[in-house]
């Protein structure tokens, strides 16, 4: 059966993952994580704090929507 696989140019190079819409993209790290908390509670943009860490404004904005809610591990 022809054209059920991942191509060649469905992969991403990087990190050897599947790209989506043409990106490769990389789960955000507890370190990260932790700077991001840290940089938020300092005033800092979702942009600053993006461009600080390398990644998109979308990327933290979308962290920071999942993880806005306290859980039994993070108060």
């Amino acid at each position: 059966m022809r054209g059920v696989g991942l191509n060649s140019r469905d992969k991403c190079n990087t990190c050897q993952g599947v790209a989506a819409m043409g990106q490769c993209y990389e789960q955000v790290s507890l370190r990260e994580r932790v700077e991001i908390e840290i940089l938020r509670h300092s005033g800092i943009s979702m942009r600053q704090i993006g461009r600080a860490l390398g990644r998109s404004a979308s990327t933290i904005s979308r962290e920071l929507a999942r993880n806005a809610r306290p859980t039994k591990q993070w108060s």
